[in-house]
């Protein structure tokens, strides 16, 4: 198999890296931005400046890139989402590169071609975010840092070195990162060479320095970590299994809660969980055999150190264990599986691959066929379609949803977006939660920078807090039926009530009546998860 491997192995390599671009391509504009998505394109739109402000102070570097990035291909939906996408193919190169570093060509191939069509993966490789990005530097990070191991170079530290800073920037797991640096060196001090150790020490000083700032700067703003996770519970077993399911075939929701994700036969999924299940253990045994050389057990530490501090720190402070956010362990858990699968017997280990990559086609068709809960694009386009014009547009939404609406409403428009973001635009100084764009007067109803206020009520464990419908009611009083220049008008209201406010039919009814005092009441009718109701001046 070596010798095969030997003159085969470029063309595999390239055969699987045309595969990942394949899956990572099609129907890259197909779904629409969704809130998250516009609020990062809203980011980098931004001044430079505004890096420093909490909302964005976590994922610098990959907002910087995002700019650059827009700046040269603009905001459409294709132009933003093709720039994770490149990232995950190159993910694809660089899990073979550490692969064939840590364990053998054989091993290497096998990982990448797990990681290529890996439903996880591939959908956060769709995504205007900081996912992708994240994967391909944690992965160039291990690449110099086992380099330095074996090659004890210090120009290859010093690259390792700037790396884990990036990672830092861009995500607060990016500590975890080093954590298993750390934890690893620890593990092997007594066979590192000594001059090698005093090395990696002295280049870990400004690393320390610079992760003291920086966790200055996150823990004086703990509490605005604290208000964007309101919806996090403390994590447990059942945290743990999801965990995996996600990286065995997507899971339920490929680590968001944001889709409305059809289910496929119960067989695939029991199917998918005894295969990958078995040739993780036995990766694991294979791994801590006796047998074992070099630095196979690192991706043991890489793929376990992230979850047990997470649910370390989830327990001591407040809940931070989110599926999502563990993307970047993802190639550990396939270089164990790959080592599993390895057969000096080539057939076998590529009839593995076969059955896995059959039982996937199914996880792969209903990962395309998802569709997002709240769907801006199309409640927008509906609206234009009926009669709009200057009218008065009030949104009862949670607190990121006004970007994708004012993404879609303004086609695009970057001026529009530039001083808007998830708390409404930033206008003296302050987040003004009403605004105008052009003719219209956008008001928002129940959109709070800070999630933690008396308004919000949890409806039971695990059900995420929401708006209590008193809240609601007088929030909208004082935004909208108490002012004279609203009610008096001869505009058009319409009302836009997301369905991730609590008891949704309730609420909107509710504020609705309160319109029909005034309004005659023209349209009603719900469009893409959000509920759309036009009022009249009374003749």
């Amino acid at each position: 198999m070596v010798q095969f491997l030997k003159i085969k192995g470029p063309i595999i390599l390239l055969s699987v890296m045309l595969l990942g671009a394949i899956l990572r391509l099609y129907g890259l504009a197909a779904k629409p931005l969704w809130y998250d998505e516009t609020g990062f394109i809203a980011h980098a739109l931004k001044d430079l400046g505004f890096m420093l402000h909490s909302v964005a102070n976590y994922k610098i570097p990959y907002i910087i890139l995002l700019k650059v990035w827009i700046a040269a291909f603009g905001i459409g939906a294709f132009a933003t989402r093709i720039l994770s996408a490149l990232l995950g193919i190159a993910s694809i190169l660089l899990v073979y590169r550490l692969g064939k570093s840590l364990f053998n060509t054989g091993i290497a191939l096998i990982a990448s071609f797990l990681l290529s069509i890996s439903c996880f993966h591939i959908y956060h490789s769709q995504q205007v975010k900081h996912y992708s990005f994240l994967v391909f530097l944690v992965l160039l990070s291990f690449i110099y840092f086992i380099d330095f191991l074996k090659r004890k170079k210090s120009s290859v530290l010093m690259v390792n070195l700037l790396l884990n800073i990036l990672i830092v920037c861009t995500h607060p797991f990016g500590l975890s990162v080093i954590a298993v640096q750390f934890l690893y060196v620890i593990c092997i001090h007594r066979v590192i060479d000594r001059k090698q150790l005093k090395k990696w020490l002295y280049f870990q000083l400004p690393l320390v320095l610079f992760l003291g700032l920086w966790a200055w700067i996150l823990i004086a703003e703990k509490d605005y970590f604290k208000a964007i996770l309101w919806w996090a519970r403390p994590p447990n077993i059942q945290s743990l299994t999801d965990t995996f399911l996600t990286f065995y075939y997507g899971g339920p929701t490929y680590g968001l809660d944001s889709l409305n994700h059809a289910s496929f036969p119960p067989m695939i999924a029991l199917a998918m969980i005894l295969v990958f299940g078995i040739f993780f253990i036995l990766g694991l045994f294979r791994i801590f055999s006796q047998q074992v050389k070099g630095h196979q057990a690192f991706v043991v530490i890489w793929l376990v150190a992230p979850i047990a501090l997470s649910f370390l720190f989830s327990y001591l402070f407040f809940p931070v264990y989110l599926i999502k956010d563990f993307l970047f362990f993802l190639p550990a858990f396939y270089l164990i599986v790959a080592r599993g699968i390895y057969h000096k017997r080539k057939l076998f280990s590529l009839a593995i691959l076969v059955i896995i990559f059959l039982l996937n086609i199914i996880p792969l068709k209903t990962m395309y066929g998802a569709t997002i809960n709240v769907d801006w694009q199309k409640a927008v386009r509906f609206i234009k379609g009926n009669d709009l014009k200057d009218d008065d547009i009030i949104i009862m939404a949670t607190t990121k949803e006004a970007v994708p609406f004012m993404y879609y409403l303004s086609d695009a428009d970057k001026a529009a977006l530039k001083d808007l973001l998830i708390f409404g635009k930033f206008e003296g100084g302050r987040w003004q939660e009403s605004f105008r764009y052009k003719g219209h007067l956008i008001i928002t109803i129940g959109i709070e920078q800070s999630q933690g206020k008396a308004g919000y009520q949890d409806p039971g464990p695990g059900i995420n807090m929401m708006h209590s419908l008193d809240y609601i009611a007088s929030d909208f009083d004082r935004k909208v039926m108490q002012q004279e220049d609203i009610i008096n008008s001869n505009r058009q209201i319409w009302l836009l009530v997301s369905r991730w406010e609590d008891d949704v039919n309730r609420s909107a009814q509710a504020l609705s009546d309160k319109l029909k005092m005034h309004f005659k009441l023209t349209l009603s009718k719900k469009v893409g998860g959000i509920k759309i109701y036009r009022f009249r001046p009374r003749e």
